[in-house]
């Protein structure tokens, strides 16, 4: 039983440590995608409409984000009586 529960646990912090792996390479592409958004829209217009259009785009998403975590979702089905377990 003891080996069983170790090596869950070993499986469990080799998936967190990929998990946060890959959440910092999303964190961090995410930054260089917005860098090259910025270039892109300085090029095209001055600094407060790019920053605008960016933030815009940040909250947009974080907006949409929230709306769908509130969406209530239904809960886990009532247990089965014994007597219908038959």
């Amino acid at each position: 039983m003891g080996d069983h529960i170790g090596y869950a646990a070993r499986r469990l912090a080799l998936r967190s440590a990929l998990g946060l792996f890959g959440v910092l390479c999303l964190v961090i592409g995410l930054a260089f995608l917005t860098a090259a958004a910025w270039i892109a829209l300085r090029i095209a217009a001055d600094a407060q409409t790019a920053a605008l259009v960016i933030g815009g785009a940040y909250a947009g998403l974080g907006l949409i984000v929230l709306a769908v975590a509130r969406v209530a979702r239904p809960g886990p089905p009532p247990p089965v009586p014994r007597a219908a377990r038959t």
